[in-house]
């Protein structure tokens, strides 16, 4: 996991991940406020972490202070992801 390659490529995974979420938010803003919440997050958690591990590829060493920092801040807006999907899941279970 330590390896430039490792980080570059899956860097790439993540940034891809983060164009498909923008799209699916761009098509979420007809539906409801929780949809487009969701989206907006999990777009930012992908470009937070492809920022963190391009840093990483770049140099892992100098560079790991700034890439866990940008990996904390992924997991709170992976948090903010979560507490949206509950929401979602909720409202749709208790639905009449």
């Amino acid at each position: 996991l330590a390896t430039r390659g490792f980080n570059a490529s899956f860097a790439f995974w993540l940034v891809f991940m983060c164009m498909i979420t923008f799209i699916f938010l761009i098509c979420s803003v007809r539906t409801n406020v929780a949809f487009v919440v969701l989206f907006t997050s999990l777009t930012l958690t992908f470009a937070l972490l492809a920022a963190a591990f391009f840093l990483n590829a770049d140099n892992i060493t100098a560079n790991a202070s700034t890439a866990g920092k940008l990996v904390v801040g992924g997991g709170a807006c992976l948090f903010v992801v979560s507490l949206a999907g509950w929401y979602i899941f909720v409202a749709l279970m208790l639905a009449v």
